[in-house]
């Protein structure tokens, strides 16, 4: 696989935009297209190009045969190498006890977690085309080590692993570590991909801009096949010093480019947030407003109602007030236009004083043939001097009848067919006190039941209204 195509089958990220100026030129010198070997270059020959797919062949067969005696207790012999064997011993534990998610993490990267205990790099738990993209969209480098059981001298790689100096080199260029074996098939795609071919194979891959897609892909830009070595030949305190120069030499030729592409890449990451923060706080600003319209909408309909309530009421009380006033006229010419009666107790008149709630005093007398409720509606005319619409009060001395008033030739009015009129005020005897009744019963019988014949002090007390609770509301 060339440089330029590391990660063709990796999905571009659509988020992702393109570095301008400078840095898309940058990353598209002709550095960029070297690629870093093992330090000790093999002469030229076609013998790998031909035998290794027969390498990985056989491999892949051996390594199935092998994962079957352990499945099936043949194999008991345990190697630094056996990661099948591995899988099988981890398998229960995973599934009960999984702080890492183990459950992603393939048989190499197990193989690592048991062997190194808890010294080892940070590598990535998940699939190697996630692993690209994480470098990817991060600018990172991306280290990647395919091993194999079966070829591999692996105790050798697990002492550069394992070394303090590796893991904190791995840490602080902030390098995505990705580790698979070349016994799986995931691991044997990747084997492909690179055309790897002495085991273990690393690879050292970097984000550059691709002119044609208009977009940064993953590029190879150096590997390194086999162990080399002066790997050997390095002090037991160094074992992972001559991986490292290989790693230190490209990394040092890209790294400014990175930096670069890392910061645009923030820049960018804040401008964005910064527009997701405006764009939430002026659709949280929208959705104040909106609240605040409806609030606003709500109150004025709730006044509008109101409104209308009040002047529904004020309708019906200026009608109510308008048959009052008819009622009064109605009953005054009914009953008190004409002169009030005059006689003696023994002709059934009697003579009732009453006291107003002005305080006022009116004498008038009555026929005893007349039920009660004739005094309240002689009360309650006296009001139509107030409102201009009888000048002149009922004479008391005009007439020489002893007959009840009552004129058959006055017509009810149409407006009062359904009105029934409410006395606002009561009447008391003086003494003893007691209340006199609006009814049908006659005023002789009441005031021979009261002892008060034929002359009465009776005081008027009104009643509490509703007008003014009506107004408030």
């Amino acid at each position: 696989m060339s440089a330029a195509n590391f990660d063709e089958s990796v999905p571009e990220n659509s988020n992702q935009a393109p570095l301008m100026g400078q840095t898309s030129a940058t990353l598209n010198q002709d550095i960029s297209s070297q690629v870093y070997t093992s330090f000790n270059t093999p002469r030229f020959s076609f013998a790998p190009l031909v035998l290794w797919p027969f390498s990985l062949t056989s491999s892949l067969i051996i390594g199935l045969f092998t994962m079957l005696l352990s499945a099936t207790g043949f194999n008991k012999k345990t190697t630094s190498g056996n990661f099948s064997q591995h899988i099988s011993e981890q398998s229960s534990s995973a599934q009960e006890n999984d702080p890492l998610n183990l459950r992603k993490a393939n048989s190499a990267v197990k193989w690592l977690m048991k062997e190194c205990g808890e010294n080892y790099p940070p590598v990535y738990i998940g699939e190697y085309s996630e692993a690209l993209a994480v470098a990817r969209r991060g600018f990172k480098y991306m280290l990647v080590i395919l091993v194999s059981e079966i070829q591999d001298d692996s105790s050798k790689l697990l002492e550069i692993l394992k070394e303090q100096e590796f893991i904190d080199y791995i840490n602080t260029n902030q390098i995505v570590f990705w580790l698979g074996s070349a016994l799986e098939v995931s691991g044997m795609q990747v084997a492909e991909t690179l055309m790897a071919g002495l085991l273990p194979l690393f690879a050292l891959a970097v984000p550059r801009f691709d002119m044609e897609s208009n977009n940064f892909k993953m590029s190879l830009i150096a590997r390194l096949d086999g162990i080399p070595t002066n790997v050997e030949l390095a002090s037991n305190s160094s074992k992972s010093k001559p991986i490292i120069d290989w790693l230190a030499l490209p990394i040092s030729r890209h790294n400014s480019v990175i930096q670069s592409a890392r910061r645009d890449q923030e820049e960018r990451d804040r401008a964005r947030d910064l527009r997701l923060e405006q764009d939430a706080a002026y659709h949280a600003s929208l959705e104040r407003d909106k609240i605040r319209e409806q609030e606003l909408r709500l109150q004025k309909e709730k006044l509008l109602q109101k409104q209308i309530l009040r002047d529904e009421r004020l309708k019906e009380k200026e009608i109510l007030e308008n048959q009052k006033l008819q009622w009064r006229n109605y009953i005054f010419n009914k009953y008190f236009a004409s002169a009030e009666p005059t006689g003696s107790p023994s002709d059934r008149i009697c003579t009732l004083s009453i006291r107003l709630e002005n305080g006022m005093r009116v004498k008038r007398r009555f026929n005893g043939d007349d039920p009660t409720e004739r005094v309240y509606m002689y009360i309650d005319t006296l009001s139509l001097d107030d409102a201009d619409t009888q000048t002149t009060p009922p004479s008391s001395t005009l007439g020489d009848t002893n007959k009840s008033a009552n004129d058959s030739s006055i017509v009810v009015p149409a407006s009062l067919n359904n009105y029934n009129h409410i006395y606002n005020f009561s009447l008391m005897c003086s003494f003893p006190k007691l209340l006199m009744p609006a009814s049908t019963q006659t005023i002789h019988d009441f005031l021979t039941e009261t002892k008060n014949w034929p002359n009465v002090a009776l005081v008027v007390e009104l009643l509490d209204s509703d007008d003014n609770s009506e107004d408030e509301d």
